[in-house]
């Protein structure tokens, strides 16, 4: 983790998000390598691996900073998705990010297209 942040502060992002990932493969239940990973995940534009990195628990430590990168995270899940042909997957990606973070506005736009769709 130490190198990922050395690398990362010299802008070499390529090489801090491989020694994260290394760091989070090796431990990827402690807090402290979901957020380095995610954070090199966030600062490398990967937005949408990032909830599959970030577990979010009411006794963590980093719960602030991690929920603001899992939320950029499912925000770009969303997005990704095609509105015609992924109606349900959108459904249950806005369902899980207002879990989070119930005013999401990305979330809550999806949700009002897809109820648009319907009429």
């Amino acid at each position: 983790m130490n190198m990922a942040e050395l690398y990362a502060e010299t802008g070499k992002l390529d090489l801090a998000l491989e020694f994260s990932e290394r760091a989070y493969n090796q431990a990827p239940q402690l807090v402290e390598t979901q957020f380095c990973y995610a954070d090199k995940l966030h600062k490398k534009g990967k937005l949408s691996v990032i909830p599959d990195v970030v577990k979010i628990s009411a006794s963590q430590s980093h719960r602030r900073r991690l929920e603001k990168l899992w939320v950029a995270g499912m925000v770009q899940r969303i997005k990704d998705c095609n509105v015609k042909t992924q109606r349900e997957k959108i459904r249950e990606l806005c369902r899980q990010l207002q879990v989070i973070d119930p005013a999401n506005n990305t979330a809550r736009e999806y949700l009002k297209k897809l109820n648009q769709m319907l009429q």
